[in-house]
């Protein structure tokens, strides 16, 4: 008797998430690809990473975002900056919206070191990785 109870449990716990689409534990949009360039303050490209040569003014980080959810949706994808020890040191989000189902779209955000919120944290900078929410 406390096998078949244990048994229609399990059943009744794979039904629920089955049915009621837990989405949350899926991601919501998809990253297809992403770069990283490292620009002085004329524009001139430096390298084709998170370069701490002392002419860098800027980083650009471009992507490429598609949404793979069944419907138009808006995006906050947010770039997660960490050090060379993987401690996070700081954020940025992007918004992006009306997003047609199944389609992609292209962000872009500067990170300039002279800009206040930046300036703790950008000589640091070694890796971005990225979060995707339906907002």
């Amino acid at each position: 008797m406390m096998q078949k109870k244990l048994v229609l449990g399990v059943a009744m716990i794979f039904l629920i998430l089955g049915f009621c689409g837990c989405t949350g534990v899926f991601t919501e949009g998809e990253i297809i690809s992403y770069s990283v360039e490292s620009f002085t303050w004329m524009d001139e490209k430096i390298s084709d990473d998170f370069s701490h040569d002392e002419s860098v003014n800027y980083y650009r980080i471009e992507g490429t975002l598609k949404n793979t959810l069944d419907h138009t949706a808006n995006f906050n994808v947010k770039m997660e900056f960490f050090d060379d020890n993987d401690k996070l040191i700081g954020s940025e989000t992007i918004r992006l919206s009306n997003i047609p189902k199944s389609e992609t779209i292209d962000f872009s955000k500067n990170i300039n070191k002279h800009v206040m919120r930046f300036s703790d944290y950008w000589d640091s900078i070694e890796d971005v990785k990225f979060s995707i929410k339906e907002f």
